[in-house]
């Protein structure tokens, strides 16, 4: 964040400026949301961070970037939002991180065999995304950059793009609406029954890891708009819960079948296999509503009657759900840890 002589601006209080520990510049401010009715709050699929100025296919562009014909408001590729929930009690605050969001991971700055900057907005090229946080290392005192989350933590705090945000509910043509869905978005704070105020904290920040953090990008400018969606449905079932539990996999084959362990007791008989099929087709459990995912993000339908047992796995990490319905919440997370076996 520069202002118009390229210098980092005065610490306001809007944006802070950690000087002690070098963390870097961030825009915070805190939202107080009251409601009346039960409900959770969640970031919304209408938030958006977006170039000031069109980036591509313009004669000119009131900020280039220096190393190529496009708009440095590319920047908008590199933006973070963190959303923390504030409580207090007897005069101590504490936060509690509940989502970071990552907005535009389609654009891709790369530079081509000329060495002149291009920029994609609808990229293919894979990037690793990682929420980092300052430390400072207790051998020298220097500050690092840590990873402190792990892959299931990553999964519940980190969502990618727009289409793990939450939607409201919308009419159609006919007067019939569409219910509102989470989509798999954490809860941002959850208000009960009666008059209730909650206290949330944004930070916005542009991430010096990420790859569109580069020079070529110095200087743009970008809008932000956040959403809060507002949703009130019954928990997962029980049945569904007791039953993600039992949910495992077997080796077979040169691969993996998850299947529903009746006894939990790792094994299985071919009428448990039987059973998986047979439940699912006389719906006394709605296994059709059971997906997986391998990175937590990119969410698939688990087809109980594709052969014994669903789809073929590798082995790996597996995270493995029941959805979302009109009326009811999704289920915790179930985490297979699935190894190859010779």
């Amino acid at each position: 964040l520069l202002d118009s002589n390229d210098e980092p601006p005065e610490d306001t209080g809007f944006l802070k400026i950690d000087d002690e520990t070098c963390a870097g510049y961030y825009i915070v401010f805190d939202l107080s949301l009251r409601a009346t009715e039960a409900m959770d709050v969640y970031l919304g699929a209408g938030s958006a961070v977006t170039p000031v100025e069109p980036i591509t296919d313009q004669l000119q562009y009131d900020r280039q970037s220096l190393y190529g014909e496009f708009s440095a408001d590319a920047i908008a590729g590199a933006a973070r939002i963190a959303i923390l929930e504030v409580t207090e009690e007897e005069g101590a605050e504490t936060e509690t991180l509940k989502q970071v969001w990552i907005p535009n991971p389609g654009y891709e700055l790369y530079y081509d065999a000329e060495g002149k900057a291009q920029i994609k907005l609808s990229g293919t090229g894979e990037e690793q995304y990682s929420y980092y946080t300052s430390a400072e290392d207790g051998d020298d005192g220097e500050v690092i950059k840590e990873v402190p989350y792990g892959p299931e933590d990553y999964v519940k705090y980190v969502n990618v793009g727009t289409s793990g945000l939450a939607k409201p509910a919308s009419a159609v043509e006919g007067g019939e609406s569409t219910p509102a869905m989470a989509n798999g978005a954490p809860v941002l704070c959850s208000f009960a029954s009666g008059e209730e105020v909650k206290h949330l904290r944004v930070r916005i920040w542009f991430e010096g890891t990420d790859r569109e953090a580069d020079k070529a990008l110095n200087g743009g400018l970008v809008d932000y708009s956040l959403q809060l969606v507002g949703i009130h449905k019954e928990n997962c079932p029980d049945d569904r819960t007791e039953a993600l539990d039992k949910v495992t996999g077997e080796w077979g084959n040169g691969g993996y079948k998850l299947f529903y362990d009746e006894n939990a007791n790792g094994s299985r008989q071919e009428t448990e296999s039987e059973k998986w099929v047979n439940d699912a087709a006389e719906g006394a459990m709605p296994y059709g509503e059971l997906i997986y995912s391998t990175d937590g993000r990119t969410w698939t339908n688990v087809d109980p009657t594709a052969g014994t047992g669903g789809h073929a796995f590798t082995a790996g990490t597996y995270y493995v759900k029941f959805r979302e319905t009109a009326t009811e919440k999704e289920s915790t997370v179930r985490v297979l840890e699935l190894e190859r076996h010779t």
